[in-house]
């Protein structure tokens, strides 16, 4: 017959102990507690906090509140901190069973060790832990690959002990993710992408409740093996996910592995003649105002559109006409992993529906459009626009606003994407609900600051003389080029007054203040190895500070204000030969550049938005706009206090 397996299997993490207190502080530069009795008691006899204790309390009365029936079997470390934590939990008929294979992970040599005298002493060993975080055994202490392996034998007592009966499990976070690591047939790659990740919910924090189970949540069907995981931490909701997960069990074909096998480049390449008769074997080829101006003056929004992104997910399941396992195999073939492209879907989703939601609270009129589909109408009857994603979200609707209408960008997925062009970041995977509403409550109220983006303008002339103003302003920047990227751009450069060149390049970026930081950035940036060059080809010792003083420097004189009348152009890789000599203005700053081109198949892209043809013998000419092409948005200044409050909300980066 069938493998005996447990019902339901439901793991504790022990509430905040003394450990976590103190190596907490000394992270934050405070290792005083690493003295006296705590280095001289080992870490298996730490005890619980007050805010432990008030943990393992609020842990027991979630699960004496929300777990059907009783559970067949309790387990504990044998660690003061997890016993601690169990009895505290006061669960009704419980009698534990203290498991010393169900230990916390031993750190060997780290541990009584403070967060500085780690990096000071073992610095080279925190370079080989981030090789690989779950491989990695720091010296005379265990690996997570170690800890699962004692995992692997409680596995195996409890679906032998408990089978088709329930188990509750209080220990530990690595031995959590031990856990985790084995029922959900994690993958090195996704645990890597958990442990380093910045979203909350992805954590295991003390006092946190996971529960696995074979029963449908929905249906009731009982399943062979667990099918569902439920990540709880019960007493601060917005640190877990809370709903039921399923788990993914999608088994790799061979395409699968391979694919994930040429993620990493080789190391060695040699050459190796196969013996006669042996087939050979390819990889796959994938196709794939004022600088701020005044504060005080309340926004008016009795309607708005909010412009969303459509995720990369939701394309991949339109390409692919699929989802769940057979869109999880046609990426992993591709080498993207899915369930990173799956969990940023639905962050944006949660953050959308949240926008949405706290303006509505406030009695005003939300259309959502997404923002492959918004319209001049979307626009003109909007008094305000929000575009929820990230820069390139409110780049393709920046492209249609071109009124006085504020557009207010919010990055949906802040530790996923980068979100300079947004005045704030919200992260909802673990449902912060009431977060966005201070956003809504400080437009209403004037709390901000208006922030004017100059844009350019650009108009065609034609070989007759006609001029057309093309309809789409340019907020980052624009790039004259061939489509052909393999492909010379030959063309014929004017910079405000100065005489005319022609150049033979890969094209013509013009940006922005704004784009000053983007694309212009990485097209002029002198990177640090051709300084260290240069300063040894002069003679000089080499020395880091300086090398890194001159790549600051260089890099603060590309950047220039968003609000600045002015335009940054450079000519990327031109070719200097006897036919088209030296180019004198390679880079630099203009009120006007004019472009004419003196090839076929060219092309004016704008903001990586719209497109447009560049061909023979037509002129472009890329000019300041006035402040009625402006594009007005807003900052928001905290004092200190809103800072503390809105910690995680707010992206105060610079443009």
């Amino acid at each position: 017959g069938p493998a005996p397996r447990m019902l339901e299997l439901v793991l504790v993490r022990h509430g905040e102990s003394d450990g976590n207190v103190a190596y907490r502080s000394s992270v934050l530069g405070d290792p005083s507690f690493y003295t006296g009795e705590f280095v001289n008691r080992h870490s298996s006899k730490w005890r619980l906090t007050d805010a432990g204790r008030d943990q393992a309390q609020i842990a027991g009365d979630w699960i004496k509140e929300n777990f059907p029936g009783s559970f067949d079997r309790f387990y504990s470390s044998e660690y003061l901190r997890a016993m601690e934590t169990a009895a505290r939990m006061e669960l009704s008929s419980s009698r534990w069973f203290v498991e010393i294979l169900l230990r916390e992970r031993d750190w060997g040599q780290m541990d009584l060790m403070p967060w500085q005298e780690r990096h000071a002493k073992m610095g080279h060993e925190l370079k080989r832990r981030n090789l690989d975080r779950f491989l990695y055994a720091p010296p005379g202490g265990e690996s997570m690959a170690d800890v699962s392996l004692r995992v692997d034998r409680i596995l195996q007592q409890l679906h032998t002990e408990t089978a088709n009966k329930r188990a509750i499990i209080v220990s530990h976070g690595e031995v959590m993710w031990a856990f985790r690591f084995r029922i959900e047939h994690m993958s090195l790659t996704r645990y890597n992408d958990l442990v380093s990740s910045r979203r909350m919910t992805d954590h295991i924090h003390n006092g946190q409740i996971l529960w696995y189970t074979r029963i449908h949540p929905e249906t009731g069907e009982i399943s062979p093996h667990f099918t569902h995981m439920r990540s709880v931490c019960p007493w601060d909701l917005s640190l877990s996910i809370n709903k039921w997960q399923v788990i993914d069990r999608t088994p790799y074909t061979s395409e699968m592995l391979l694919a994930t096998a040429e993620q990493v480049p080789r190391i060695i390449k040699t050459r190796h003649k196969p013996k006669a008769g042996t087939p050979s074997v390819t990889a796959p080829l994938y196709v794939g105002g004022t600088d701020s101006g005044s504060a005080g003056s309340p926004l008016r929004m009795e309607k708005v559109t909010v412009v969303e992104k459509k995720t990369r997910f939701e394309l991949e399941k339109e390409h692919y006409n699929a989802d769940g396992e057979s869109l999880k195999r046609e990426l992993t073939v591709r080498g993207v992993v899915y369930d990173r492209l799956r969990r940023s879907s639905e962050a944006h989703m949660l953050a959308r529906d949240n926008i949405v939601q706290a303006l509505e609270s406030h009695g005003i009129s939300t259309t959502v459009v997404k923002a492959y589909d918004l319209t001049a109408a979307d626009v003109d009857k909007a008094d305000a626009i929000f575009a929820a994603g990230g820069d390139g979200t409110f780049l393709r609707t920046a492209s249609s606003v071109h009124s006085a209408v504020p557009l207010i960008g919010v990055n949906t997925d802040p530790s996923m994407s980068q979100g300079s062009l947004c005045c704030c970041g919200l992260d909802m995977t673990g449902g912060r609900h009431p977060e966005f509403d201070k956003i809504v409550v400080r437009l209403m109220r004037g709390q901000f600051n208006w922030f004017h983006h100059a844009r350019l303008s650009v108009t065609m002339v034609n070989s007759s003389g006609v001029e057309t103003l093309l309809p789409t302003p340019v907020l980052n920047e624009v790039l004259l080029s061939v489509v052909d990227p393999a492909k010379p751009s030959v063309l014929d450069v004017g910079v405000d007054d100065h005489p005319r060149s022609k150049v033979r390049c890969s094209g013509v970026i013009a940006c922005t203040g704004t784009g000053s930081t983007a694309w212009y950035d990485s097209a002029t940036k002198v990177h640090s190895e051709t300084i260290e060059e240069v300063l040894e080809q002069a003679g000089m010792v080499v020395d880091e500070q300086m090398v890194a003083k001159i790549h600051e420097s260089l890099e603060d004189g590309t950047h220039f204000s968003p609000h600045a009348r002015e335009l940054a152009f450079v000519l990327r890789e031109p070719i200097s030969n006897r036919a088209y000599g030296r180019v004198e203005r390679r880079k630099g700053r203009a009120q006007r550049l004019s472009v004419r081109s003196l090839g076929w198949d060219g092309q004016i892209s704008i903001d990586g938005v719209e497109q447009f043809p560049f061909n023979f013998g037509v002129q472009a000419v890329v000019e300041c706009g006035g402040p009625d092409l402006d594009l007005r948005s807003v900052r928001f200044n905290s004092t200190a206090a809103q800072a503390e409050d809105d910690q995680g909300l707010f992206d105060f980066s610079p443009v």
